[in-house]
Order: C-alpha cells, then sequence, then structure tokens
C-alpha cells in the first residue's frame, strides 16, 4: 500500500506561522505536524510514501529526506506552485497506480483512524474512493430550538451536532484516474472530484466510533491541539475543527 500526503499548500488560515514556514512543519508536542502523520502510517506498517511538496518544500525535504530514520521509504512529488489537492494526485500518478490502492492524506491533519481496518472497509466496498466519516462536529455557541410562536424549547450550549463529518484522510482504487474528469491541475479532491463521483455510486464512508480529528487549520486550533498533546488528553476531545 502507498500513501499520497498533501503538504503543497500556503496555508494562509494559520498565518503568520506560515510566513516563513511549511504549515506541515509547525510542531504539535516538540515534532513536526508531518512527522506524527508519518508515524501514524507507519504504525500500521505503511511504508511507500509519496509527499506533494512545494510551498517550502526544502524544509520538508531536508528534515525527512529519504524517511529512513523513521522506517519509511520516501519520494517527492515536487512542483513550483500549489496544484490543487486533485491536482497533486495527478502529478504523482506515476506513482500511485503501481499498486491497486492508496490513500490519500492531508498533511495538516491528525487522526487516530485505524488504517487498516479502514483499508478492509474500503475493498469490502469495492468504491472508488472511501471516505472517512466522524460524528460530533462542535459548534461554538449555543444550539437553540424553537416552536411557531417563537418559544424556546432547547438550548443547548456548545453541543456536538449528530452529523457525520469528514476526516481528510482517504483510501483511493486506481481506477479514480480513469473515471473522475477531475483529477488535474486547479481542482479539489473534496469540492470536485469526491462530488462529482456521487451519482456514480462509487463512493463510501468508513466510521470509527472510538476516533478522533485535530485539524492544525488556524493559530487558535495550534494552541488548543497543543495543550491537548502536552497534558495527554489526545483521543479524549474527539474533534477539534
Amino acid at each position: 500500500m502507498d500513501a499520497l500526503i498533501l503538504t503543497n499548500g500556503n496555508g494562509e488560515r494559520i498565518y503568520p506561522l506560515t510566513a516563513f514556514m511549511n504549515k506541515t512543519m509547525i510542531p504539535i508536542d516538540g515534532k513536526p505536524i508531518l512527522e506524527h502523520v508519518i508515524t501514524h502510517l507507519k504504525s500500521y506498517k505503511i511504508k511507500d510514501i509519496v509527499i506533494a511538496v512545494g510551498v517550502f518544500k526544502e524544509q520538508i525535504i531536508n528534515h525527512f529526506r529519504n524517511g529512513s530514520r523513521w522506517g519509511v521509504n520516501i519520494i517527492y512529488s515536487e512542483s513550483d506552485e500549489p496544484q490543487g489537492t486533485a491536482g497533486e494526485l495527478a502529478k504523482a500518478r506515476e506513482y500511485l497506480e503501481r499498486k491497486e490502492d492508496f490513500l490519500v492524506y492531508y498533511g495538516d491533519t491528525l487522526t487516530a483512524t485505524h488504517l487498516i481496518d479502514f483499508y478492509d472497509f474500503h475493498k469490502k466496498k469495492q468504491g472508488t474512493i472511501t471516505i472517512n466519516g466522524i460524528k460530533g462536529y462542535p459548534v461554538d455557541t449555543g444550539i437553540i430550538e424553537r416552536d411557531g410562536n417563537y418559544q424556546t424549547l432547547i438550548f443547548k450550549e456548545k453541543t456536538p451536532l449528530p452529523i457525520l463529518t469528514n476526516i481528510p484522510v482517504f483510501w483511493c482504487s486506481k481506477n479514480i484516474f480513469e473515471i473522475s474528469e477531475n483529477i488535474e491541475k486547479g481542482k479539489d479532491f473534496s469540492y470536485h472530484v469526491i462530488p462529482g463521483l456521487l451519482n456514480k455510486k462509487e463512493i463510501f464512508v468508513y466510521i470509527q466510533d472510538d476516533n478522533y480529528h485535530y485539524d492544525v487549520g488556524t493559530p487558535d486550533r495550534q494552541r488548543r491541539i497543543t495543550e491537548v498533546y502536552l497534558n495527554k488528553q489526545v483521543g479524549i476531545v474527539k474533534v477539534i475543527k
């Protein structure tokens, strides 16, 4: 099994941390986010890794090199500018088509997804993409329900919503290159590729009850997630968005 880690983004939402640093190199608990991702992959014996690099790519290449320090094999798909997440797939196609399936992993994502159970589910369903769902999207304000007379019936402060949200870690079958017309520069995996395949009934969703998702997308989230790691509370907070 191969994995493609996407790191070639400008990280505008987490500026100014990304003024001089690739967003996946921001430290969490003393290690770059990307190192946590690679360690997660290695723990499930996923050792053949392609990293899509561009923005501050020298930082990533100089730090990880060929991956031998972490017991993995790393090659780099290099771009001079962001390609879009689907464009990064297109650019790395020659590496990813070597095997039947590959994992697409957004490099600023921390999760406890059991990658082998996830893979087994993907193979069982035989779809083109298996997305990674998690229950309990938190909101930062109170939730109100009312009746037709504007009488307040329910008020819940900062409660998780009972809906499925997406962890940007996907198993893909290599036929994605043949059946999706959106694997090209400038296209987005979540905005173009997945919606474009829904009507072909090629998308399945894996759900893991004890999972968590830490999206390191803004300075505030980075600070909160650092506190979670420092306090050894990983897995207690299910979703931070």
